[in-house]
């Protein structure tokens, strides 16, 4: 078949099985269509094609909203819904049920039952196909999940209802959370549950929107949209280097109606990653386990973190953005540094390569610059330890701080530096910058320089690299190691012997 709605990008499954329940439902047998997935995700488009399709096939379609207001109005959305059926028809041309009902329908009257408008609904669908679409049923009222099951358990004729729902935000009150459950397995009822999307659809949804797109920047969006189809077009519209304006101000909503401790670990969080660690969160506060505990259950109560092991978890990557941006230029930077500090206290003088890279990252944003250089050089020693690649942009940092420490704190000296960003870049297959980095921690040497620091920078050249053109030999080299040197033992002097020897 080819209508509208086959323009949906990567939703080929969902629509096949919305088209059997039509099918089905247009032969007579009732059908009920569950629609799950995060905010953002797509329920609203994938029903408007639902509803695109049916309008083509002659079904009479309903819709209503539900809204996340709670003004103690009962049933609003089936009333919103149900006031179609009246559309271009006189009382006399209406059924018993409606007619009688019409002024409810049109908000002129309140007294109705349940029963009543399960009738209504019955009443239409046997006047030829039916699709009822009730929406954000997470923030339905008992009289309108009430009215839903109603529907879905005893109605007759040509009808298909289609429930949509935020799977991630059931409020635990919420009288549709053990609907949702009971109805899942009646018969005649499907669930669609939306997933993510993938690279590939992701990337045709930026060409349909903005014509040829950079893969590079398909990449970005895909990373940080996590395949959201919403906040992959809010960030195609807006660009990849901020967080859009409106998209963070809807992400910002579950996190305005939390609790001040709530909020306050979350903005603590948020310059931490999206991963939580309680510990190191209730260290960052000063707060007890207890207290940590009870936060991270509101925030995952709320909707803005989930469960990860032992841990909490950003539920998306966005939100955490969004916290993060948040923050004032004051409150951030005191932010990372609890965290900088928190991590200090636990892991005290033997940090792993994690720690020591969280380290680095925390005290550079705190702005701290001596901290900052240590943690960097700690960080970048540690990983070419474990011959790890991230040794590089934890050394260049350090080299990039260096003129901004105060001289009393400047541990290594700059050509020892040097030497190991050459070394890690040597050891990572980075041949050219390499060599020029050997040459850089040359130029920094001289008879005055430190004598130990000087003799390991010669005969590392002697011994790692071949010899620069116009530049020492590396028998010149080893002999200013050794003059450096003089007879004192030292591991430096075994080590520029052992290559005069070769």
């Amino acid at each position: 078949m080819n209508h509208p709605s086959r323009g949906l990008i990567g939703r080929h499954r969902e629509l096949a099985e919305a088209d059997l329940a039509l099918a089905v439902a247009a032969s007579g047998t009732p059908q009920v269509l569950l629609v799950g997935g995060d905010a953002g995700i797509g329920k609203t488009t994938l029903t408007v094609a639902i509803a695109d399709h049916a309008y083509e096939l002659g079904f009479t379609v309903l819709l209503g909203h539900c809204l996340d207001i709670d003004d103690g109005v009962a049933l609003r959305p089936v009333r919103e819904a149900l006031r179609g059926v009246l559309r271009g028809r006189t009382d006399k041309e209406l059924p018993h049920v409606t007619r009688r009902l019409a002024p409810y329908l049109r908000g002129d009257a309140d007294d109705v039952t349940i029963d009543e408008l399960a009738l209504v609904v019955e009443e239409g669908a046997g006047a030829g196909p039916l699709l009822l679409v009730l929406e954000d049923m997470h923030w339905a009222d008992q009289s309108t999940v009430d009215l839903a099951t109603a529907v879905a358990r005893t109605g007759h004729g040509s009808m298909c209802l289609v429930l949509t729902y935020r799977s991630d935000e059931i409020p635990l009150g919420s009288p549709f959370r053990k609907a949702v459950v009971d109805l899942g397995r009646s018969p005649g009822t499907s669930r669609v549950d939306l997933v993510a999307l993938g690279r590939e659809e992701v990337a045709a949804l930026a060409t349909r929107r903005s014509g040829a797109v950079d893969p590079a920047l398909i990449d970005v969006v895909f990373e940080r949209s996590e395949g959201n189809p919403l906040y992959a077009e809010e960030l195609i519209a807006a660009g990849i280097d901020d967080l859009p304006e409106a998209l963070a101000a809807l992400l910002l909503r579950r996190v305005d109606g939390l609790s001040e401790p709530t909020r306050l670990l979350l903005k603590l969080a948020s310059v931490h990653g999206s991963t939580l660690s309680p510990r190191v969160l209730a260290q960052g506060l000063g707060l007890e386990a207890l207290a940590v505990d009870a936060a991270l259950r509101e925030a995952i109560e709320g909707y803005v973190l989930e469960r990860a092991g032992d841990q909490g978890r950003f539920r998306h990557g966005l939100i955490r953005e969004a916290v993060y941006d948040d923050l004032m230029p004051g409150e951030r930077t005191l932010c990372h540094t609890r965290v900088a500090e928190a991590i200090e206290r636990l892991t005290g003088d033997d940090p792993g390569m994690t720690e020591l890279g969280q380290l680095a990252f925390h005290w550079h944003a705190a702005h701290d610059v001596p901290r900052a250089f240590a943690a960097a050089v700690r960080a970048g020693t540690a990983a070419r330890r474990h011959g790890l690649p991230e040794a590089i942009p934890f050394l260049t940092r350090a080299l990039e701080l260096f003129d901004r420490v105060p001289p009393e704190d400047r541990e290594p000296a700059e050509a020892d530096l040097v030497l190991q960003l050459a070394l890690a870049h040597h050891e990572n297959y980075g041949p050219a910058r390499s060599r020029e980095l050997m040459a850089q921690a040359l130029d920094l040497v001289s008879d005055e320089s430190d004598p130990l620091s000087a003799a390991r920078v010669y005969t590392a050249y002697a011994q790692t690299w071949t010899e620069i053109e116009g530049g020492l030999t590396h028998k010149e080299a080893l002999d200013r190691a050794l003059s450096l040197l003089g007879d004192e033992p030292s591991a430096e002097l075994a080590s520029a012997l052992t290559m005069q020897s070769f």
